[in-house]
């Protein structure tokens, strides 16, 4: 297959990866906001009703509650780990030691002390610390995006042409062997970004094309044979 071809396609793919992650995050931020104040009409009632017994304007003790709420998970939080793949070369032998992130989505932030998602506390966890929880999910889609934003996709390209001529596995080092000179673990990183690429982690480890990004490929081959001969 044409280099050329796959590199405008995994630049189109990174692009759009890239804006889906800066609406997600847009939307998270946007949420968080909303979310606060229907959070704090949520509360006022009671909480105006408490604040009037304690001589505390209502809209002060709400807005207090709210704060305390964004203090309180700002303690309890679990920081933000964007999931990404460890890679380590052993010199001796030349051999990689490759470790996928568990599958928790990145999303997912939640108090240290839980373990069961669906339980009450977990439900009233989520309700009160609702809005930190998106705004926090808002920076980590954005930290998402600079992680795209950082792939080589002329290299990535390169690599993705050597996957898509073997429908099997290729192993780390036939790649390697085909890229002289590549910097393997910077590779792999990327790669593992990507959803077109299955880095294997299970002996005997490699990589491998998806049927996906393979069948994606071949849809712009043939889309590519058309305007030409049109």
């Amino acid at each position: 297959m044409d280099h050329h071809l796959i590199e405008r396609w995994l630049r189109r793919r990174v692009r759009a990866e890239r804006v889906s992650n800066l609406a997600l995050a847009a939307a998270a931020a946007l949420g968080s906001v909303a979310l606060f104040f229907f959070v704090w009409m949520a509360i006022f009632v009671p909480v105006a009703l408490l604040s009037i017994g304690l001589g505390v304007h209502p809209y002060v003790g709400a807005t207090a509650v709210m704060l305390a709420s964004i203090a309180s998970y700002l303690w309890v939080r679990r920081p933000v780990a964007i999931p990404m793949l460890e890679v380590t070369r052993f010199e001796d032998t030349g051999e990689y030691s490759v470790t996928a992130p568990r599958g928790e989505h990145w999303m997912r932030l939640r108090s240290r002390n839980q373990s069961d998602p669906a339980s009450l506390g977990s439900l009233i966890h989520d309700f009160i610390f609702v809005s930190p929880l998106l705004a926090d999910s808002a920076l980590a889609a954005l930290a998402f995006r600079r992680r795209f934003a950082m792939v080589d996709v002329k290299l990535c390209a390169r690599a993705i042409a050597v996957l898509h001529a073997d429908i099997h596995r290729v192993s780390f080092d036939e790649v390697e062997r085909r890229l002289p000179g590549v910097d393997m673990v910077s590779l792999l990183k990327q790669l593992w970004l990507l959803d077109a690429v299955q880095i294997i982690t299970a002996a005997p480890q490699g990589m491998a094309l998806t049927e996906g990004a393979r069948q994606a490929l071949a849809d712009d081959e043939d889309a590519a044979l058309i305007a030409s001969v049109g």
